[in-house]
């Protein structure tokens, strides 16, 4: 209980910070003809709004009692769901994500749903196993806590125009993480001889960098960790080497020393969408960017083969249920709707998701978003372990958000590290990271 309060006032402390709660007005009645109405909280973004209008439809389409609405979540996140949960108008049903559900399902937000899922035997037979885990609180819990509707794999989209004007071979699925570098290491040559349409100020790789499930994904696939399963920090290991940390902080030192991806501490550049980057990494919600800018000679390749832990950053969206909810019969048919095959082909026709189901691994209701012919195996590709993306699971869920931030200004460090001067007094990343490390773990310990 002591927890759970110290996530709640953690939570609510940020709530007062002028944030926007969900936009809703009071509950209206259901449109006639049906009985009950529920309503989902999603975010307030076109992607999302595409997404959830898709459902709302296909579920509506498939039954006559249950009307449902959408109400949208300011992107500050946490603090409007937890003002409205305490102000008891939260949504029925409230959009969360493999990487984000932790601080609002341990305050009791959520409602776990083992309850419900065992009623319905067979229901998640045939769900990645890796999305099963993201619902819980770290991978050694048994509690579900929100229904995944997409697996999201870290892939890469690149410009086949580019390529062509640089002389390339386009990647393939099971390319190299020193195949990829090489690749950058072309392109800026290209680039740089102002090839065809190519011009010296782009960039092989439109990064982000610091977007963790890409920093995670290289930090881990060359032997490092974040976290360990105590909580603690595990930056350094347990002889005081930092090895390991390292050789992905060099990675990402290189790609932007080098000039093959810029310094990105100020988020996305949308470099990729205005064609002046050759590749960009991405999970499939982004199609909606590259389809809206409009560029049509482009694919998809699997995200590079790691050279120490073959792994690939794999996550979910999804919707959890208000444990104040005072209709959880309708919300949870609506929950059960989403990871149907019915349901799933619906959210398909928006071209933002992968199935949740492994037996819609081929179909075309995905494979021909968003337009056919695409190397869509990339999405699905199983020549690497997928990796767990809840970094900080095994934490005190209140410490998520400046978990969070410490982690990725580690990051940001490597990205404007200078060879000479290097970054912010430290010149060698040993130290760096030892004192981050240190940093860290004082966060950890004060609570």
């Amino acid at each position: 209980m002591k927890k759970i309060t110290s996530i709640i006032a953690t939570l609510l402390c940020a709530a007062t910070i002028g944030t926007a709660s969900v936009a809703c007005a009071p509950r209206d009645l259901p449109e006639e003809g049906r009985d009950v109405l529920i309503t989902v909280a999603v975010l307030n973004d076109s992607s999302e709004k595409e997404t959830i209008s898709k459902f709302i439809n296909a579920f509506k389409a498939s039954q006559s009692t249950i009307d449902v609405k959408a109400e949208y979540i300011d992107a500050a996140y946490y603090s409007p769901v937890l003002t409205d949960w305490a102000g008891n108008t939260l949504a029925d049903v409230v959009w969360t994500a493999g990487d984000k559900h932790a601080p609002l399902s341990a305050a009791g937000v959520f409602e776990p749903l083992n309850s419900y899922f065992e009623k319905e035997p067979g229901l998640l037979d045939d769900i990645y196993p890796s999305l099963i885990e993201t619902t819980k609180l770290n991978p050694e819990e048994d509690t579900m806590y929100f229904v995944p509707r997409d697996y999201n794999k870290l892939v890469i989209a690149y410009n086949k125009d580019m390529f062509d004007d640089a002389g390339l071979d386009y990647p393939e699925n099971d390319w190299t993480w020193q195949d990829f570098m090489d690749t950058c290491k072309a392109l800026r040559q290209a680039m740089d001889e102002n090839r065809g349409n190519l011009d010296s100020s782009f960039y092989p790789l439109d990064g982000y960098l610091s977007w963790t499930p890409a920093a995670y994904t290289i930090i881990k696939g060359f032997g490092g960790e974040y976290m360990d399963k105590n909580g603690q920090s595990a930056l350094v290991a347990a002889d005081g080497s930092t090895t390991a940390v390292e050789a992905g902080l060099e990675q990402i030192y290189q790609l932007v020393s080098n000039y093959y991806a810029g310094s990105d501490i100020m988020g996305e550049s949308g470099l990729f969408e205005a064609q002046q980057a050759a590749m960009r990494f991405m999970s499939r919600p982004a199609v909606s960017e590259i389809r809206g800018a409009q560029l049509e000679n482009f694919d998809f390749v699997a995200f590079p083969t790691m050279p120490v832990e073959n792994v690939v950053g794999v996550g979910c969206s999804g919707y959890g249920l208000n444990a104040h909810s005072e209709h959880k019969a309708e919300a949870w048919e609506f929950l059960k709707f989403i990871i149907s095959e019915e349901g799933q082909k619906a959210f398909c026709e928006t071209g933002n998701g992968v199935p949740v189901l492994q037996s819609m691994r081929d179909d075309a209701s995905w494979r021909d978003q968003p337009v056919a012919g695409l190397n869509q195996e990339a999405f699905v590709y199983d020549g690497t372990k997928d990796l767990f993306l809840n970094y900080y699971c095994y934490a005190d869920p209140s410490l998520y958000s400046d978990l969070d931030t410490r982690f990725t200004q580690l990051i940001q460090g490597a990205e404007q590290w200078d060879p000479e001067a290097g970054y912010d007094g430290y010149t060698d990343f040993h130290t760096y990271i030892v004192d981050k490390n240190k940093d860290i773990q004082d966060l950890i310990s004060r609570g």
